[in-house]
């Protein structure tokens, strides 16, 4: 009863295709000998070296299961291991509809930005997709995404909708799978900085100056308000450089 009763948290606490690593599951009560019976049971699958995922199986193809996506990962680092952690910079626009302006990488690229490091794991995960880490503190006192959006009383992950309705607020966010998983993004005004932060080692000023010009649709309060909160002055003359007048 009481192993039926942890496998049923399990499946409340990881939902198919999200991941976690051997440091979470051990605090939520699960050490090395129940990881080891979960991975004979198929509960549980081994992604890499000490990240473990609950398989993500394709309908109607019990056998098939699906390949790990770039959307768990950030998903459950967002919600599961309740990581202050958003996709930002180059990705950000892209999901923000300026993919058009954005040059794109031979491997696709998933920038992230947190205030604390990333896990050493997550450039070892068998996926196409490659993430780059940036510390959001360079530019940003701090990451307004809360960790206490992970889980709720009994463990579950949150499936409802977030309220980011504030016209200063940083992230928007979209959701994806079966579930409407959220996944929290910098808007337009926060990403462009971002970008522009990545001059002139990863990004071009013809590029920059280019995407900053097209950003026509941005909000004048939530962009003053990010420029206030600007830890670099070089960014912000930067901005006002490329702006057109």
């Amino acid at each position: 009863m009481q192993n039926r009763d942890k496998l049923n948290r399990l499946h409340r606490w990881l939902p198919e295709g999200f991941i976690a690593d051997a440091a979470w599951l051990t605090a939520a009560g699960y050490p090395s000998s129940l990881r080891s019976q979960y991975l004979k049971s198929g509960w549980l699958q081994r992604v890499t070296r000490g990240v473990f995922c609950r398989p993500l199986h394709h309908p109607g193809v019990d056998e098939a299961v699906a390949p790990l996506s770039w959307q768990h990962v950030v998903a459950s680092l967002q919600l599961v291991m309740k990581q202050s952690i958003a996709v930002g910079g180059r990705t950000a626009l892209e999901l923000n509809g300026y993919a058009h302006y954005v040059s794109s990488g031979s491997p696709r690229e998933i920038h992230l930005y947190g205030d604390e490091r990333a896990p050493g794991w997550l450039g070892q995960l068998p996926i196409e997709t490659s993430f780059v880490f940036h510390n959001a503190k360079k530019l940003f006192p701090t990451m307004p995404i809360s960790r206490k959006r992970g889980l709720v009383g009994d463990g579950s992950v949150y499936r409802q909708t977030p309220n980011l309705a504030d016209t200063r607020s940083d992230f928007d966010w979209f959701s994806f799978g079966t579930g409407d998983w959220p996944i929290y993004f910098s808007t337009p005004e926060r990403a462009v900085l971002e970008i522009l932060d990545e001059l002139p080692d990863k990004e071009t000023f013809e590029q920059v100056d280019v995407l900053v010009e097209s950003l026509v649709n941005i909000s004048p309060r939530r962009m003053a308000h990010l420029l206030r909160e600007c830890r670099s002055i070089t960014v912000t003359r930067l901005f006002f450089f490329c702006r057109p007048a």
